[in-house]
């Protein structure tokens, strides 16, 4: 049994929200599935299927709004008992995973319309008109959808709702992890007491105080994970020295190459010596002739 807080959603059939409402409950936890478990049963479990359906829906609905989905592979490392570093790329838009972003989307974006219309202080995440496009609809292009990504404007914490363009929603903010990230805390907190009638938790000065912070955290929380991935891929490549790998070129200019090593998903640029240029979106071959992880560094070579 587990405290939560209900979203009550009334949609139409095409999965149009017609209704909102929001209340504390408390809920008890009958079936504990991993996406695995959930892929294979989605087609034959009644409860299941009826959620694929309305995650195809509302995902559509998204899509036509201009959102982007951008599916890239998992990047997940295992260390074995040897000390051997091994890499493999997951799926990451599986049916069961899609599922569960496309409800999270539903109840972040519907409750960052809750507390807008009732003009109630908070924190709102937003992203400007996407101005280069390079992906439509459900394209699942490793090319396209690493250009697009690198074009994306960056993501805004503000204290007024706005509209999110890559999520192709009008209103957005997180709720659904209050446990990993003070965004999501601080915007419980606030919900719970609208809902509950009580004096709000926090005004409008004490969450611009919030988006400064949380702005700086995650800043700092961003880098350290992106080193710690990248320490890993390069203890990796350390046993790979010399070794040719493919690698998918993304821009090709007269000084610099930007490349993907399609194995392990690591963004990397070399000098334009090769001639011919590569063109982007072919796959050619690169090595890494040095490499240190303790050091950060590492060099390649055609």
């Amino acid at each position: 049994i587990r405290g939560a807080f209900s979203h009550m959603i009334l949609l139409s059939p095409e999965a149009e929200v017609l209704k909102v409402r929001i209340m504390p409950s408390i809920i008890r936890v009958r079936r504990r599935l991993t996406y695995e478990d959930a892929d294979r049963m989605i087609v034959n479990d009644p409860e299941l299927s009826i959620l694929n359906m309305l995650r195809s829906k509302f995902r559509k609905r998204r899509v036509e709004a201009g959102a982007l989905l951008l599916p890239f592979p998992d990047v997940n490392v295992y260390v074995d008992m040897g000390g051997k570093v091994h890499v493999s790329l997951g799926k990451s838009d599986t049916p069961a995973r899609t599922i569960i972003s496309e409800m999270m989307i539903l109840a972040n974006s519907e409750t960052a319309r809750y507390i807008s219309d009732r003009m109630i202080p908070g924190l709102f995440r937003s992203q400007s008109e996407i101005k280069k496009r390079f992906v439509h609809g459900e394209d699942d292009d490793l090319f396209q959808n690493t250009l697009q990504r690198k074009h994306l404007p960056r993501s805004e914490l503000l204290t007024e709702a706005k509209a999110h363009s890559g999520l192709g929603v009008q209103y957005y903010t997180t709720i659904t992890s209050p446990i990993r990230r003070l965004l999501d805390l601080v915007m419980q907190h606030q919900l719970n007491n609208l809902v509950r009638r009580k004096d709000l938790c926090f005004t409008e000065d004490m969450c611009k105080d919030f988006t400064s912070v949380i702005a700086r955290t995650l800043a700092t929380a961003n880098n350290v994970k992106q080193q710690r991935h990248r320490y890993w891929l390069l203890k990796y490549l350390e046993e790979r020295k010399n070794n040719y790998m493919d690698a998918l070129v993304i821009d090709s200019g007269p000084r610099r190459c930007n490349l993907l090593l399609t194995d392990i998903l690591m963004d990397i640029d070399l000098p334009s010596t090769r001639m011919p240029l590569p063109e982007p979106g072919t796959i050619v071959q690169v090595r890494p002739v040095k490499v240190d992880a303790l050091d950060n560094s590492v060099r390649f070579d055609w």
